[in-house]
C-alpha cells in the first residue's frame, strides 16, 4: 500500500506503485491535434474545374470562414499523445494505464438542452475520432456516450481507491473525490507544471454544492449569479451534512429569484458520482425537503 505520493512540488519520496493511472484523457487528445493541424488556403475559384471546385468546398474539413480545408499530420499528434501518457505514467510511477474519453451527447443533455450550448459554434481540431480510436488500439480504456469520461474517472477511484490514481485537469474530477490526484496540465507559455493534489473527504463532499451554487460557464450551467468562489465557501461554511448543505443552496437560489428545480438542475449536472459501478446513470435526488 502506498502511504506516500509525493508533494505538490515534486515526487521526493514517492514510492513504487503497483496501481494503474486512470486518465481522464480528452485533453491529451485535443491538444495533440491541435498542436499538430495545418490548413492549406484555397486557390481562387477560377484556378479550379467546376468539379474541383466543388470538392473542395464539400470536403469535411472545409472552413469557410477562413477558406481553407484543415488537415492532421497523424504520425507527429500520435507521437506526441504517446509521449504525454507515458510521462503521466512514470510521473504517477503506475504499472499501466486506462484511457477515458467523452464524445457524443451524453444524459445531461437531457438534464438541460442548452447543456454546452455555448460551444455549438465551436470549431475542434481535426482528427479527435481518429486519435481516440487509435489511442484505444493500443491502450485499455473506454470512449463514454451515455455518461462522461469525467463521470466514469471518478466512480471507478471511488469504488477502487487502491487500485487507481487519478490523472485529470479538470477541477470537476480532481474535486470530486477524495485522495491525492495527479493534475497533469502544464503551460510552457505560462511556466505551470504538473503537480499533485489532494482531496479530502470533507471537500469532496461539499464540492458539488458549491459546483451549484456557482455555475461553470465553460459548460454553460447557469448556478447562481454573482456567486463566485469566496462567497459559496462562506455560504457553505461549517456545513458537511447533505442536508444542511442542499437547504443553504435552495435558500441562496431563492433569493435569487430562481426556483428548486434551478438548484436541482445544475446538482445534476455538476454531479459526478451519478454513476453505478454496473454502468447506470442514476440522476441525483435532493437529500431532504427544503
Amino acid at each position: 500500500m502506498i502511504e506516500s505520493l509525493g508533494d505538490e512540488e515534486g515526487l521526493e519520496g514517492f514510492k513504487s506503485s503497483n496501481k494503474v493511472a486512470l486518465i481522464d484523457c480528452d485533453t491529451v487528445i485535443y491538444a495533440a491535434c491541435s498542436g499538430h493541424e495545418y490548413a492549406e488556403d484555397l486557390m481562387p475559384e477560377d484556378f479550379y474545374s467546376g468539379e474541383e471546385y466543388r470538392e473542395l468546398l464539400e470536403h469535411p474539413n472545409y472552413d469557410a470562414e477562413e477558406n481553407c480545408i484543415w488537415y492532421l499530420d497523424e504520425d507527429a499528434a500520435w507521437d506526441s499523445i504517446v509521449t504525454r501518457i507515458s510521462d503521466i505514467q512514470t510521473a504517477t510511477d503506475t504499472k499501466s494505464v486506462e484511457l477515458y474519453f467523452t464524445s457524443g451527447r451524453n444524459f445531461r443533455y437531457t438534464v438541460d438542452p442548452m447543456y454546452k450550448a455555448n460551444r455549438k459554434n465551436t470549431r475542434y481540431p481535426v482528427g479527435l475520432s481518429l486519435m481516440k480510436d487509435k489511442a484505444l488500439e493500443n491502450y485499455a480504456g473506454e470512449i463514454c456516450t451515455e455518461y462522461e469520461a469525467d463521470d466514469i474517472v471518478v466512480m471507478l477511484k471511488r469504488t477502487q481507491p487502491k487500485h487507481y490514481i487519478l490523472a485529470a485537469i479538470d477541477k470537476d474530477v480532481l474535486g470530486a473525490v477524495p485522495g491525492k490526484h495527479y493534475n497533469y496540465y502544464r503551460s510552457f507559455q505560462y511556466n505551470i507544471e504538473p503537480k499533485w493534489v489532494t482531496t479530502d473527504i470533507e471537500s469532496a463532499m461539499k464540492f458539488p454544492y458549491k459546483q451549484t451554487l456557482m455555475g461553470d460557464t465553460t459548460d454553460n450551467i447557469k448556478g447562481c449569479p454573482g456567486i463566485g468562489p469566496k462567497r459559496a465557501d462562506k455560504i457553505l461554511a461549517n456545513s458537511y451534512l447533505p442536508c444542511e448543505m442542499w437547504k443553504l443552496v435552495v435558500k441562496t437560489f431563492l433569493l435569487k429569484k430562481l426556483t428548486v428545480k434551478d438548484a436541482i438542475r445544475d446538482m445534476r449536472l455538476v454531479q459526478m458520482n451519478q454513476l453505478s459501478i454496473d454502468r447506470k446513470i442514476t440522476l441525483w435526488e435532493p437529500p431532504c425537503e427544503f
